[in-house]
């Protein structure tokens, strides 16, 4: 290879970074500069570039030979990796930042998230266990445990009710023609007509398929419709995946 991209200068990190270090690095960079926060002309290419970083550093034996060819060592792997790497950085930047974030294995604030209400959860639980125990007269054995499992069932099945609501009021948009809230709703690119898929949809295919979402012709003029998610919704699915 006559030159090499240094991929390490493409996420800003040294050579002798180590696998936890890249990651780190990948995840800042794709945050930065995804076309879905980044509106910037360069944004595509830049998240190209490390797309293609990260599928090389990230594997052990491509980085490797990486490295050698760095170094001057030739190795007829390389090359060939490098365009795999081009070819599927070039398909994976169509797919949304969560997306993105979820295939690499990168969800730190929903493992925190959970781990932050898995421990109120407990301490509501233990302490209301404790409580009812006492108001009882210091009930021991079966009733204890009954008591407390009966407790935890009750608040995981309030946690998952409130969070649900929550994540209505406060990540959805509202329909402009029946008020409900949605993840998402949809435009007519023709006459400009918005809301949900029930005031202004005719459905063509009610199915998900390759991840795509149902298609819907518009009431009014029949073009066909583009869906529009919730900007409030797409980030909190980046830092929390609900």
């Amino acid at each position: 290879m006559n030159t090499i991209l240094d991929y390490y200068e493409v996420l800003g990190i040294p050579r002798d970074a180590s696998p936890s270090t890249i990651r780190k690095a990948f995840r800042r960079e794709i945050l930065k500069w995804h076309p879905d926060k980044n509106k910037t002309p360069e944004a595509i290419t830049k998240t190209q570039l490390i797309l293609e970083a990260w599928e090389i550093l990230r594997q052990t034996d491509k980085k490797k030979a990486y490295d050698d060819s760095l170094r001057g060592i030739y190795n007829q792997n390389t090359e060939l990796w490098q365009q795999q790497a081009r070819d599927m950085a070039k398909v994976t930047i169509k797919k949304s930042l969560q997306d993105i974030l979820k295939a690499a294995g990168i969800r730190t604030a929903r493992f925190l998230v959970g781990c932050l209400i898995g421990l109120i959860n407990v301490a509501f639980v233990v302490g209301g266990t404790v409580w009812i125990t006492n108001k009882l007269g210091g009930l021991n054995g079966p009733h204890v445990y009954f008591i407390f499992f009966g407790s935890s069932l009750f608040l995981w099945l309030g946690s998952m009710l409130l969070f649900n609501l929550l994540k209505k009021k406060l990540f959805n948009i509202k329909c402009n023609h029946c008020g409900r809230k949605f993840e998402y709703y949809f435009i007519c690119p023709k006459c400009g007509l918005q809301g949900c898929y029930a005031c202004i949809g005719i459905p063509i295919n009610h199915l998900y398929l390759d991840g795509k979402f149902p298609q819907y012709k518009c009431k009014k003029c029949f073009g066909e419709l583009e869906h529009i998610e919730s900007p409030k919704h797409r980030k909190a699915q980046q830092w929390i995946g609900f």
